[in-house]
């Protein structure tokens, strides 16, 4: 949990010396991207979280767009690319959305 709200903090931190980044900050160095799932099949938690476990894989974060769809389509896309099958904590700003990309463990 510490280390998650470090990475929050950073995260925030350098998107906000960053103008209008969007895309996927790692929470590992060495994270690997394998295509688990299609974008369509991307979970999205807003404020819960799923029972299973899982991985936090980085956050995604958006810049830019207007529309809530917009984003949430281009947040699932890279979702997926990155190896992930949800997003957690999606926060919606008045210029974006910011959220925790993760892998539910599903044996």
């Amino acid at each position: 949990m510490k280390n998650r709200i470090i990475l929050i903090i950073l995260s925030v931190i350098l998107i906000g010396c960053v103008p209008n980044y969007n895309g996927f900050v790692p929470s590992k160095k060495e994270h690997k991207a394998i295509v688990i799932c299609s974008s369509e099949k991307i979970e999205v938690y807003r404020s819960k979280k799923p029972k299973e476990h899982y991985i936090e894989l980085g956050i995604l974060n958006y810049q830019g767009a207007i529309d809530l769809k917009e984003i949430i389509a281009k947040m699932k896309n890279d979702a997926s690319k990155q190896g992930g099958n949800a997003i957690i904590d999606l926060k919606l700003m008045q210029n974006g959305a910011v959220g925790t990309l993760i892998k539910i463990d599903r044996k």
